[in-house]
């Protein structure tokens, strides 16, 4: 499974609040791999993505991460890295 089809699959199901910074971080990282391309200002707390190839459209809720959230995020990457 790509990084692409894990955000897709994380818009596949209910939302929860501990997928919000997922999403977030994600989307970032897509961004920056020129896979998504962020589209207008964000309001209300979200910011739409679209993915470029299929031209989806996402809109991924924007948050300030907590310490708790990141060091969860990072606990997840090194399970998946190493």
């Amino acid at each position: 499974m790509s990084i692409e089809d894990f955000f897709f699959s994380l818009y596949e199901t209910d939302s929860k609040d501990e997928t919000v910074f997922l999403k977030q971080f994600i989307a970032l990282y897509l961004e920056k791999h020129r896979l998504l391309k962020a589209i207008g200002v964000s309001r209300d707390g979200i910011q739409r993505f679209t993915h470029l190839k299929s031209r989806k459209n996402f809109d991924v809720p924007l948050c300030d991460p907590t310490p708790e959230q990141l060091a969860r995020l990072a606990s997840v990457i090194n399970g998946v890295i190493f």
